[in-house]
Formats: structure tokens, C-alpha cells, sequence
């Protein structure tokens, strides 16, 4: 890598000292990364697997990173430590993600178990294997875990201000169903919150974890309330509370 553009394709590098650049492109093609050191680095566009050919990642680092992503990635990243990071906008439509540990903020994320279809023929794979990875020590903010990932499979974030609904078409049908007791005392703002995990339902996702602040403006009033009757029946996970 020369200057503030890095550029690699079709190499192999094990151990390699890649920490603390500042960059403003980062592009790696048909590459494979063993043991080495990314810690530190910043780069305004970073891409782990670009022109359609996977890059692989094991045990790297990349602690201390603040990297910005873009949705062109095609990756494996394995055993890999992103400790106190700052991701952005990253976009992991064609990434297998394998016992990764994350802490520090992502933003804008999104992780994907199945490739979109428009995608597949590029990337040549109709899934991602996104599992074992620990985002327990993680701020997320706007990251959405998209259809096929298993989110039993990850540690997620914890506290009140996360709520994870493993089953989510069982926890629509309860909210419809008005149950003996439920009056909710804002009807427009329920009607809301049902049509959005609905619209999450046909997507192809069947569990949902979420930031309770970002439903501010829709439901967020009645959001707890809704959260509570979940919670005793079972219907909403969040071991802080």
C-alpha cells in the first residue's frame, strides 16, 4: 500500500504490519489475510472484499480501528478482534462473519444471512455464515441483523435500551389479538409498530433486535409498555431486565 490509497490483489500476507494508517481508500481483491495487524487504522472507504472476488481475514486485528464501509464487500472474516472501533456503514451483503468479537460503536450496519438476489450472481453464493460472533461489549446504532442471520448464534448487546424478539410472527399475533387487560392509549402509534414488523415479517425475518430509541417516532411512547406485555409472555429477551 503507497500513500493514502491501498490497493491489494491476489496476494497472500501472514503477519503483516498494516496498523495505524490513515488512508482514504482501502481495496482488497482475491486476497488472504493470516494473523495481521490492522489496529489503529483510518480510512474514509474501506473494503474488505471488492471487485467481486472474497478476501479472507483470519485472526487479524483490528482493534482501534475507525473504518467507513461500502456495500461492495464479498468476505471471510474469522476469529478476527475489533475491539473499540468505530464502524460505518458497512454493509455486509456477501460477508461470512465467524466468531468475531466487536466493542465500541457501529453505525449504520447491516448484516446479512442471505445475499440478495441481485447480488448472488456476483458474488457467486446465495448465503453468509454469520455465527459465534460477540457484540456484547457494542454501542449499535441503526444496525439492522437482516434475514438469515441467526441471532441465537451472536452475543448480542445487552441492557434497557436493546430489546430482542425471538419470535417475531408470535409477537405480532399477541399484539393483534388485544389480549384481556392490553388497551393500548395509543392506537395510531400500535397500528405502527404492528405494520413495521409486519413489513419485517415479509422481508424474510423472523426474530428482531432493536434500539429502543430509534422507535422514538414511531410507537416509542408506548414502545415500554408494548415491551412489558412481551416480556411476560415470554416473547421478548433482553437478560438485563
Amino acid at each position: 500500500m503507497h500513500g493514502s490509497t491501498g490497493l491489494l490483489r491476489d496476494q497472500t500476507f501472514t503477519e503483516e504490519d498494516f496498523s495505524h494508517r490513515n488512508l482514504d481508500h482501502f481495496v482488497a481483491v482475491g486476497c488472504t489475510f493470516i494473523r495481521c495487524d490492522f489496529s489503529g487504522v483510518r480510512s474514509k472507504e474501506f473494503v474488505f472484499g471488492g471487485g467481486g472476488q472474497a478476501s479472507t481475514y483470519r485472526e487479524c486485528v483490528f482493534d482501534g480501528a475507525k473504518l467507513k464501509g461500502t456495500g461492495a464487500d464479498v468476505a471471510v472474516l474469522d476469529s478476527c478482534s475489533f475491539r473499540q472501533v468505530k464502524l460505518t456503514d458497512w454493509e455486509c451483503q456477501g460477508v461470512d462473519l465467524v466468531d468475531c468479537t466487536f466493542t465500541g460503536v457501529l453505525q449504520r450496519c447491516s448484516f446479512a444471512g442471505i445475499v440478495p438476489a441481485l447480488m448472488q450472481p456476483i458474488f457467486g453464493r446465495t448465503s453468509n455464515r454469520i455465527v459465534g460472533n460477540d457484540f456484547s461489549g457494542c454501542e449499535f446504532k441503526q444496525v439492522a441483523l437482516k434475514a438469515g442471520v441467526d441471532m441465537a448464534a451472536q452475543r448480542l448487546p445487552r441492557g434497557r435500551e436493546y430489546f430482542w424478539l425471538p419470535d417475531l410472527p408470535a409477537a405480532v399475533a399477541l399484539l393483534e389479538e388485544d389480549p384481556q387487560g392490553w388497551q393500548p392509549a395509543h392506537p395510531v402509534s400500535m397500528r405502527g409498530l404492528i405494520a413495521f414488523f409486519k413489513d419485517t415479517i415479509r422481508l424474510g425475518r423472523s426474530a428482531y433486535f432493536g434500539r429502543v430509541s430509534e422507535f422514538a417516532k414511531l410507537g416509542g411512547e408506548l414502545l415500554p409498555d408494548v415491551l412489558d406485555l412481551l416480556r411476560s409472555r415470554g416473547l421478548e429477551i433482553n437478560p438485563d431486565v
